[in-house]
């Protein structure tokens, strides 16, 4: 069995021989230890022909650079192609798990549709479940090669056969492979394969901004937006007026920012330029947009009354004891609160009950004994015994006299 060529060790090395790509640092450090040491050779050679040689320049061989490269990309190429082995595999999984969401998907959707929809979405559900994996991953590799022109180049990729064209236009199709798990997965591998065929990084690898600034960008274009409805209103308005209200227009505004000038807080304008009257109308339909809320959007006045609860306005007050939760309820509710009828009612469930009346010690005498139980006849023998032995015991040292 065959060891597994180090294809990376390899690629670098060809690298940093050649110049291009990305190669290791050990490599470029072996190359440039071999050139340096084939200069001293050189020179060494050179003092030995006499030939009065100042300087040995490390020049690479034009022959041997191109068959480095030429090697180099047999390497990249041999790289990729392991490269897809692992993708289709990965692909495969990620294929069969996309089916599977999208049947739950069609199947939700089923439960809450009308009958009359309920039959197109069962034949959309039914070819979900026939779709063959095989033709699926086939078209996303095909997907992942065309996305890169030095891939397509390199594999020469050709159009899907007939029954695979008719598989990648169908909707169910569009639908599993145009799922952003999907598009994510064939985007970076293209990428990744791109790199490794070209020997270059192709990612930019940009900073994201703080969340900070983003915020801030948010809450600036907020007021922008709500200016630019607003606007189109006041410009209808407007025209159909005849243009002479006697303000400046929110064009002339925006051209110059030093010119802005926002009046008291008890003026009819405020600062997003929005009169009163079309405060009026933009909130003219409130409880239309209730009924139409979804339950899951934020809700302010619930978040409120939720820390309010759970986080109080200060300190946690203990609960009051049970005298004074009693007192309390007596106070409020009289003689209709829960312990008081609760009291009454054990009284009358203890009055209720009969008590049997006591017997004298007389009439307790007067009854019958129960018969004692005969006892086995080695017990009454033994009985016997010791009464015989304790009447004996009574007669001794007492003299007896004969007449």
């Amino acid at each position: 069995m065959t060891d597994k060529k180090n294809l990376n060790w390899e690629i670098s090395v060809l690298e940093a021989q050649t110049g291009t790509g990305k190669s290791l640092w050990k490599a470029k450090a072996k190359e440039t230890k071999r050139q340096r040491e084939k200069a001293k050779r050189d020179k060494q050679a050179a003092k030995s022909a006499d030939q009065g040689s100042t300087a040995a320049t490390i020049t690479p061989d034009s022959n041997n650079t191109e068959d480095a490269e030429a090697k180099l990309q047999k390497l990249r190429k041999e790289k990729v192609d392991r490269k897809l082995y692992t993708i289709q595999k990965r692909s495969k999984a990620l294929v069969s798990k996309l089916v599977q969401f999208e049947q739950q998907r069609l199947k939700r959707k089923i439960q809450d549709s009308t009958e009359s929809s309920n039959e197109e979405l069962e034949k959309d559900s039914e070819t979900t479940k026939g779709l063959p994996l095989d033709g699926l991953v086939e078209c996303m590799m095909h997907r992942i090669k065309k996305r890169s022109p030095a891939l397509a180049k390199a594999y020469d990729v050709q159009a899907l056969s007939s029954e695979l064209q008719e598989l990648n236009s169908s909707k169910c199709v569009q639908r599993v492979l145009g799922a952003k798990q999907a598009v994510v997965f064939i985007k970076d591998n293209s990428t990744d394969l791109t790199e490794v065929l070209t020997g270059t990084k192709s990612r930019d690898n940009k900073q994201s901004k703080p969340r900070e600034e983003t915020s801030t960008s948010e809450a600036k274009s907020a007021p922008k937006q709500v200016r630019s409805s607003v606007d189109d209103k006041t410009d209808l308005d407007g025209s159909i007026a005849g243009g002479s209200d006697g303000y400046e227009s929110t064009s002339d505004l925006d051209a110059d920012p030093t010119s802005k000038f926002v009046g008291s807080l008890d003026g009819n304008v405020s600062d997003v330029s929005v009169s009163d009257y079309e405060h009026e109308g933009l909130h003219k339909n409130s409880k239309q947009r209730k009924r139409q809320r979804n339950p899951d959007d934020y809700d302010e006045d619930a978040d409120k009354e939720f820390m309010k609860l759970y986080h109080g306005n200060g300190d946690k007050k203990n609960r009051p004891g049970q005298r004074q939760r009693r007192r309390q309820h007596e106070r409020e509710f009289g003689n209709d609160a829960n312990h008081i009828k609760l009291l009454e009612k054990e009284k009358a469930h203890s009055n209720s009950r009969q008590r049997p009346q006591p017997q004298s010690h007389a009439a307790v005498a007067s009854q019958p004994k129960a018969k004692e139980q005969t006892m086995h006849p080695s017990w009454e023998a033994k009985r016997r015994e010791r009464e015989l032995l304790e009447q004996a015991k009574t007669v001794k040292g007492q003299r007896i006299v004969f007449d």
